[in-house]
């Protein structure tokens, strides 16, 4: 499991609680989710990192209820998130980088079409669309 950053100083004590709370919640997810997605556990450990410090960074702005969407849209926005797999590497994997972020958003992260398109910054279509392709890899 990747160490959490540390909470933002300037926000209550009871939003640093939820935010533990929340961190501590997510962080097994984003590691499967993380892993993989990059397919390598340096590459996952480095993403989950800067995706925690990124969203921590914005978490003390949001109210709780968008924190979901922006704690998965800082990790997805990690360049090693989109990187492709090496071609001896297992069949999930081997699924381009978006359509196979699509796929996991659904089966780890459980996130209905609505919020994972704004995840992804994209319309319902759009991500459906991504999410066909992931399911047609072989």
């Amino acid at each position: 499991m990747v160490p959490m950053p540390p909470a933002p100083h300037s926000a209550p004590p009871s939003k640093l609680l939820a935010l533990t709370a929340f961190l501590e919640g997510v962080e097994p997810r984003a590691w499967v989710f993380a892993l993989s997605q990059c397919g390598d556990p340096d590459r996952a450990s480095a993403a989950l990192q800067a995706g925690l410090g990124d969203f921590v960074a914005q978490a003390r702005e949001l109210p709780l209820p968008q924190w979901p969407l922006q704690f998965w849209t800082s990790l997805l926005n990690q360049p090693s998130m989109a990187i492709g797999a090496r071609s001896d590497a297992p069949l999930l994997s081997q699924i381009d980088p978006g359509p196979r972020a699509a796929l996991l958003l659904r089966l780890i992260v459980s996130l209905d079409l609505e919020h994972a398109a704004k995840v992804f910054d994209v319309s319902v279509p759009a991500y459906e669309r991504a999410l066909r392709a992931a399911l047609a890899h072989p």
